[in-house]
């Protein structure tokens, strides 16, 4: 565990380093760009720390340490464990709920939901009714958009231009709900 958090701290402090040296010149680029580099510089210190471990220290600690040992687990590393666990598997329910909402919410919409086409959009698209003006896609494995019928009535055509475009980004980010 020392040597992931050596490891993670390291290549963050890198990392936030490079950031603070290229970031107005990253920021003057796409926001895509942008939101990439970002990512990347996020992701790549805790990658390195989790391949650091599972590649150079954890089989080192397999070969080296003794199989049998007489140590017990302590009560603090048994009540962070259990912690550990317990964040676990919140997570995961958690994930779970919010899916379920979101398919719920799609079958919901989908009933009674008018297929429109969109140029350009490359993945279905439907005009729903809803109290509120939203526009969302929906659908990691099978992304769709929805648009609440208001929004057509409210927005310009250039407004809503600049609304599908921001979608558009979801969809290509595969950021969507």
């Amino acid at each position: 565990m020392a040597a992931l958090l050596v490891l993670n701290s390291s290549a963050s402090l890198v990392a936030s380093l490079i950031w603070r040296t290229f970031e107005r010149r990253v920021s003057r680029g796409s926001a895509a760009r942008s939101a990439q580099t970002v990512l990347l510089l996020r992701t790549v210190p805790v990658a390195l720390g989790i391949g650091g471990v599972l590649f150079l220290f954890g089989p080192a600690y397999l070969r080296h340490e003794p199989r049998v040992g007489h140590e017990t687990v302590g009560l603090k590393l048994a009540v962070v464990a259990a912690l550990s666990a317990l964040g676990i598997v919140m997570a995961l329910v958690r994930g779970f709920a919010a899916w379920r909402a979101t398919s719920r919410l799609t079958a919901d919409w989908l009933r009674t939901a008018e297929p429109i086409q969109i140029p350009r959009l490359g993945i279905p698209a439907y005009q729903v009714e809803h109290r509120f003006p939203l526009m969302a896609v929906v659908g990691a494995l099978r992304p769709r958009l929805f648009i609440a019928k208001q929004i057509f009535r409210s927005l310009t055509a250039e407004e809503l231009s600049a609304a599908l475009e921001h979608e558009i980004g979801h969809i290509m980010a595969h950021d969507n709900l």
